[in-house]
């Protein structure tokens, strides 16, 4: 039997969806929890997808392109990237071996 697991999504302008993400996988991770981060409108590496690598028990996906950081920037290939995060986030919830999503 698959035991109940988390979603949780940060949205928002400004500052503080990656920062609260990150904290919220790390404490889970200290207590044996296997953890996703899907990011939309991402698409280039930061220092803390480097750190986070390291972590075993911490995936974290990326779906974006680095010239989309505006509204205003989204494309079609943007809504396509977006797409292929949303199809991962499917994959990653019917196999059931992520606790926090």
């Amino acid at each position: 039997m698959l035991q109940p697991a988390f979603v949780q999504v940060y949205t928002g302008h400004g500052k503080g969806k990656t920062t609260a993400a990150i904290g919220q996988v790390v404490r889970a991770a200290g207590r044996g929890l296997k953890s996703c981060i899907i990011q939309f409108m991402k698409g280039q590496e930061y220092g803390e997808h480097k750190i986070l690598a390291d972590i075993q028990l911490i995936d974290c996906y990326m779906y974006g392109m680095p010239d989309c950081i505006r509204r205003e920037d989204v494309s079609d290939v943007h809504i396509e990237a977006a797409r292929e995060g949303l199809e991962k986030a499917r994959e990653i919830m019917s196999a059931g071996d992520c606790d926090i999503l």
